[in-house]
């Protein structure tokens, strides 16, 4: 999980990190645009909003999260190197198709720390029967098995079940191997 980080702190990186997602794309535009003086400043601002949290990054303890990490850290360079060399086709390239999307898959990872555990519950429905009779066991232990991993309930029920005036379902739930 996380080392030290409250949930307060984690949502306030969150922020920030889609922050920079919003610059990105106003940079991508400014780039599109030709517009070199504008690109430099909108970079400029990127790098700061990026190096105030680039250290947060290590208290999620996650080996992915610091390959990423450091994906950015060589895709900033890149990109300051074309910005040096008033090469803004680069600049676009190293945008569109490494670094905003290398941003957005830390912003999700982090994000996933930002969820609260609310239980989901899948429903498995059949207007006739209740689909635990009516779907051949390996499909049921599949659906089952994958619900599992989701960390989700599946719920199988019936039109019969749904009660609409009390406003709930009552179905049959797998659990304990039942």
């Amino acid at each position: 999980m996380t080392m030290n980080l409250t949930e307060q702190q984690i949502n306030q990186i969150s922020n920030i990190f889609h922050t920079l997602i919003e610059l990105t794309e106003h940079l991508h535009a400014k780039v599109k645009e030709k517009d070199i003086p504008q690109s430099v400043q909108t970079f400029s601002a990127l790098v700061e909003g990026y190096v105030a949290v680039e250290e947060t990054i290590q208290h999620f303890q996650q080996d992915h999260m610091l390959k990423m990490k450091n994906q950015l850290n060589h895709q900033l360079s890149l990109l300051a190197s074309f910005f040096e060399q008033k090469n803004l086709l680069k600049v676009n390239e190293v945008l569109q198709f490494s670094f905003s999307p290398t941003l957005r898959k830390i912003t999700v990872e982090i994000e996933r720390y930002t969820v609260k555990s609310e239980e989901v519950i899948i429903g498995v429905f059949n207007a006739l029967r209740n689909p635990k009779d009516l779907y051949p066991w390996p499909r049921t232990k599949a659906l089952i098995e994958e619900s599992e991993k989701q960390q989700a309930t599946l719920l199988f029920f019936t039109s019969s079940d749904v009660d609409l005036e009390n406003n709930c379902v009552n179905g049959y739930i797998y659990t304990n191997g039942e």
